[in-house]
Order: structure tokens, then sequence, then C-alpha cells
């Protein structure tokens, strides 16, 4: 068979030689451009694909950020709602003698409600406490808290004014938010502190002491400021309290005459 093969090429004319070559190099050259256009079409898809999944990773980040924004702005609107009705019922307080309108309850309201208003994520946990000076003792006091705070301990639950955040607060007056309370040098672990509160928010509010707010996770610029805006609906009941205290006291006075000679 191949000495078949051998004498029939041997007995071609040159040309088919000359007609062979440009036929196999024409194949040679449809073969490369077929693969070439292969190889491109793959490329063009594989691409495509590849902008497509961007786009929906763009389309995913995109309604994330909506849904985030659009919680900021319900959360910012319900605050609005109740920081003008806690304003409505402080001025309220000063013009009435309403016994449901006592400057305790406001602030227990208050503290309430911000526990729950500065929830940016689903099963987000704070917990807030008002804490009072007492100058004899140079300490603060746990008056009032959310009800997620500590049980039973307000008579017993105390911050030192200076081995402590809060009441590094209240000596510089300055509001002081730590993200992580461990790596303060004034965070101290107590037996009865939850581990799951990392991180912090405290507030002076005035002369009367500091508002505190833990967290279980880092919390956001505008919390800070929500936080602030609460604790001065606070100072104002407090004042108002103290205002109209000092008007009964000096209602309470006999009226004094000058005499004469």
């Amino acid at each position: 068979m191949e000495s078949i093969i051998s004498a029939m090429m041997e007995n071609q004319p040159p040309w088919f030689y000359y007609i062979s070559s440009i036929i196999i190099l024409i194949t040679l050259v449809i073969i490369g451009i077929w693969a070439y256009l292969g190889a491109k079409r793959f490329y063009l898809a594989v691409d495509k694909e590849n902008r497509i999944i961007a786009l929906l990773e763009q389309k995913n980040q995109l309604e994330k950020d909506y849904f985030y924004q659009k919680t900021i702005s319900d959360q910012l609107s319900e605050i609005l709602v109740n920081a003008t009705t806690f304003n409505r019922l402080k001025n309220k307080y000063f013009s009435e003698k309403d016994p449901k309108l006592s400057p305790t309850h406001l602030a227990q309201s208050i503290i309430e409600a911000l526990s729950s208003d500065i929830k940016t994520m689903i099963n987000a946990k704070h917990r807030v406490g008002l804490w009072f000076y007492e100058p004899e003792n140079e300490l603060l006091r746990l008056v009032q808290s959310s009800a997620n705070f500590y049980k039973n301990q307000h008579d017993n639950k105390f911050l030192d004014l200076d081995d402590t955040i809060g009441g590094r607060c209240y000596r510089r007056n300055e509001t002081i938010y730590v993200p992580d309370v461990k790596s303060d040098p004034d965070w101290e672990e107590s037996s009865d502190s939850s581990n799951d509160y990392s991180s912090i928010i405290c507030i002076p509010i005035n002369d009367w002491g500091i508002l505190t707010i833990d967290a279980k996770h880092q919390m956001e610029d505008t919390t800070i400021k929500v936080c602030e805006l609460y604790a001065t609906i606070i100072d104002g009941v407090l004042s108002i309290f103290l205002t109209k205290e000092l008007s009964n006291i000096a209602g309470d006075q006999p009226p004094t005459t000058n005499g004469g000679d």
C-alpha cells in the first residue's frame, strides 16, 4: 500500500504539489480563523457573564444601602415624633399638676424609647442607664435604666469618678464613645457585667450626672447624635422639675413686710 501511494506521488506533475500546498495552507488559515472566532466568542461570553455578575453584586449592594438608608430614615422619623412628644409632655408637666407626668415617669419613658429607637439592625440590643452624681460620696449612682439593664441593682450600682469611662465623661463634661470597651484603660470587668456588651456611649447631663448607652456592636455616628438629643430632653425634664420645686418652696414661704418706726 505504501509503495502504491509512493508511486502515485512520484508520478504527479509539479503543479499538483503547488495546488496541494495552497489547499493545505488555505485549510490551515480557515481552521485558524475558526479557532480565533471561537475563542473570541468564548471570551465575549465570559466577559459578558463577568459583567452580569458584577452588575448583580452592585445591585445587591445598592439594595442593601437602600434598605439601610431607609431604616435610618424611618428611625429618624420615629425619633423626631418621640422627641416632639417628650418635649410636649415636658412642657405640660411644667404647667399642669398631673401625677402621671412626674419627672421619674418621663425620664423612664425617654430611656425606654431610646433603647429601642437607636436600633439599626435586626436583633440589636442596647441598654440605657441614668446615673446621678452624689457629691457626698464622689461617685455616680444608677437611678433609672431600661428594662434590659441590671435587675434590682439600682441601690448598689455605682461608678467611680476616677477609674471608669462614665466617671471620665462626667469629669470632662463631654460625650465619650468607646467602640471597644476592653481597649479602654478605664474599663474593668465586674461580676455583674455582661461580656456581650462591647461598646458604650457616655453623655453628661449638666451637673446631674450622665447617661450611658451600651451595645453589643459598634454604634453609628447618628446613634451618638440621637443619644445626645434624648439626653438633652432628660436634662430639660430635670431642670423643669427643679424649677417647679423651687417655685413651690418659694410659694410656701410666708410673705415678708418691711416695718417702719
